[in-house]
């Protein structure tokens, strides 16, 4: 288990709070998703770091307790359910998730669908939020 002293600990708890003090209003017109509907497959990086990973759907679903359902559960969400629970294929990237989707016929339903207004379709509940906090708070204070 990896132990900060003093300073480091300090200094990481600043920064935080630096950071959560100042990003809203830096960012004024940031929307918080998880939604990929609109992202690109361009990273846009350059240097060492151009080079974007694949990930392994049936490793994404690794620990996954409970699967989200209803209109939690986006196509990328079913998938990953389809590859664990129906296929077991372990060899189907991220990359390919679209395609899997086309060849087992995986569709979300049309009442089920994420709204395009994400920033209400995908706020999670504020009692959710508040849980997090608190738990957060419990753990580090609520200086940090």
């Amino acid at each position: 288990m990896q132990t900060f002293n003093t300073y480091e600990r300090t200094k990481l708890q600043h920064h935080f709070r630096k950071c959560a003090e100042t990003f809203e209003a830096d960012h004024p017109n940031h929307q918080h998703t998880a939604s990929l509907r609109n992202c690109s497959t361009e990273s846009g990086l350059t240097g060492t770091n151009k080079v974007l990973h694949d990930y392994y759907l049936y490793a994404m679903g690794e620990g996954v307790v409970r699967h989200p359902q209803g209109s939690a559960a986006q196509l990328l969400t079913r998938v990953i359910r389809h590859v664990r629970e129906v296929s077991g294929d372990r060899n189907v990237l991220l990359s390919q998730a679209a395609d899997y989707a086309r060849r087992h016929n995986i569709t979300v339903p049309a009442h089920e669908q994420m709204s395009t207004d994400l920033v209400v379709a995908d706020r999670p509940p504020r009692a959710l939020i508040n849980a997090a906090k608190a738990s957060f708070h419990n753990r580090h204070g609520r200086n940090a």
